[in-house]
């Protein structure tokens, strides 16, 4: 157990807020098929009532998570984002995600979307912009005892 107590403390420790520097788009509930971006913004406030799509990588699965059951958001490097919800915990992968913290705290992302090669027109390779590269999710012991297994390979390579 105490091997789970400090990987979640990993999680919990206060992460360094990026300044909120995204751009904020349109308030839109579904991404442009034509042009790729990782996720939507709302200008106005939002309540916690209220929702975001999540679409995945597989380019089919849609799912509606509400800000209420949204507990906690986590990042252990720039490219990994963890949502933290009551039954499920979601990992995403990209590129520089940690600007996302600030507006899921504040209610104002309407969708994440994953890159699909097969569907999205390819990427310019200058590009800076935020991609989404996958966002898994699992249920809560699930993930907790797969980022256990993970953690104990990482200890054994560096040995």
């Amino acid at each position: 157990m105490s091997g789970n107590s400090s990987l979640r403390q990993r999680y919990a420790q206060p992460a360094n807020e990026p300044v909120d520097d995204i751009e904020e788009i349109e308030e839109n509930d579904a991404p442009d098929p034509q042009h790729y971006v990782a996720f939507g913004k709302t200008r106005g406030a939002r309540r916690e009532e209220h929702g975001f799509k999540i679409y995945h990588h597989d380019g089919k699965t849609i799912e509606v998570m509400y800000y209420r059951y949204l507990i906690r958001v986590g990042s252990t490097a720039p490219d990994k984002l963890v949502l933290f919800f009551t039954d499920s915990v979601y990992e995403i992968t990209g590129n520089d995600l940690r600007p996302l913290m600030s507006p899921l705290r504040d209610y104002k992302i309407t969708f994440l979307q994953a890159f699909i090669p097969q569907t999205h027109p390819p990427l310019a390779t200058d590009n800076d912009e935020m991609v989404i590269y996958s966002i898994l999710g699992q249920g809560n012991d699930e993930w907790w005892d797969n980022l256990e297994k993970r953690d104990a390979v990482r200890q054994k390579e560096d040995v």
